[in-house]
């Protein structure tokens, strides 16, 4: 699967897991991830994808971040509605 965007992968940063081990996300993961989710349709780019990630590493809630991510869509969407009303 050919990548959309060329933007970069995210360094690799340590994260701790419930057993206090140290791990580090590789390039290679975030491929597979990428991959992963445009196989599931998600229109995602390589660095919201990133982002995303480093956020759920960071705790913050994957299920508030979708529902953050599925809002802004929709704003966004308004907005271009909106935009392309005002031209016309």
């Amino acid at each position: 699967m050919t990548p959309t965007t060329s933007a970069r992968l995210p360094p690799t940063a340590a994260v701790t897991s419930p057993s206090h081990t140290t791990l580090s996300p590789t390039p290679r993961a975030y491929t597979a991830l990428f991959e992963l989710s445009n196989l599931l349709d998600t229109g995602l780019d390589r660095e919201a994808l990133a982002i995303l990630v480093e956020l759920c590493e960071s705790g913050v809630n994957p299920e508030a971040l979708a529902k953050v991510v599925i809002e802004l869509r929709r704003e966004s969407e308004i907005l271009r509605a909106s935009s392309q009303t005002e031209e016309t």
